[in-house]
C-alpha cells in the first residue's frame, strides 16, 4: 500500500513505545515523505495513564500490596501484656523497638500512639482492649481491608475516567481519618488527661 499523495511506502512501528507491534496487536503507518519529516496516519487513540504497566496501575498495585502486607504484619504482632510494646508472634520473649518518634524525644504522645497495638488487637478479635489503647485502631484495619477489594478493582477497570475519582476518594479517606486521629488525641488530652 503506498500514500496516495506521495508514493512512499509505510514504514510500521508500535503504537506504544518499548512494545512490539505483534505483541500489543495494534500498529499504524507512519509515512516517511523524501523531506526526512513524518506524518502519521490513522494514530489510535492512547491514553497512557490508563494502559497496563501504567503509572497509574502501578500504584494501585504498589498500594495493594503494601496493604496486603500491612495486614500481615498486625497479624503477626502481639501486644505485651504490659501493655506498652508489641512482640512478634514467633519471638514473644523479645519487644520490638519503640517507634514513634515524637513519644521518645520528647515523651509526650502523637494522635498515633497506640494505633498499631490497638489494630494488632482488632485482628485478634480483642475488641474492648483495643479501645483501651486507641479508639481509631478498627478504624485503620477497616481502611487496610477495604483498600484489597477497590485496588483490584480499579486495576481491573484501568479507567482513566475515573481516575480522579479515584484521586478524591483517597484523599478524602485519608484526611478524615487524620482527622479522626487528631480529634481522638485531643479527647484523650482533654477529657482523660
Amino acid at each position: 500500500m503506498t500514500d496516495p499523495q506521495d508514493g512512499k511506502q509505510p514504514v510500521s512501528r508500535p503504537a506504544h513505545p518499548g512494545r512490539n507491534a505483534s505483541h500489543s496487536g495494534d500498529s499504524h503507518s507512519v509515512w516517511v515523505p523524501a523531506s526526512g519529516r513524518c506524518r502519521i496516519a490513522a494514530a489510535p487513540c492512547f491514553l497512557p495513564e490508563s494502559g497496563p504497566g501504567s503509572p497509574a496501575q502501578r500504584t494501585q498495585w504498589q498500594i495493594l500490596l503494601l496493604s496486603l502486607a500491612a495486614l500481615g504484619l498486625l497479624a503477626l504482632c502481639r501486644v505485651t501484656p504490659e501493655g506498652d510494646g508489641i512482640t512478634l508472634l514467633f519471638a514473644p520473649g523479645r519487644p520490638l523497638p519503640e517507634t514513634c518518634l515524637t513519644h521518645r524525644w520528647t515523651g509526650l504522645r502523637c494522635p498515633g500512639c497506640g494505633l498499631t497495638r490497638s489494630s494488632s488487637l482488632v485482628l485478634q478479635g480483642q475488641i474492648s482492649q483495643s479501645l483501651e489503647l486507641h479508639r481509631c485502631g478498627w478504624i485503620a484495619v477497616l481502611l487496610l481491608i477495604c483498600q484489597i477489594p477497590w485496588r483490584i478493582w480499579w486495576i481491573q477497570v484501568r479507567q482513566p475516567s475515573g481516575s480522579r475519582l479515584r484521586q478524591q476518594v483517597d484523599q478524602w479517606s485519608l484526611a478524615l481519618f487524620a482527622a479522626l486521629l487528631l480529634c481522638s488525641r485531643l479527647w484523650d488530652a482533654v477529657v482523660l488527661d
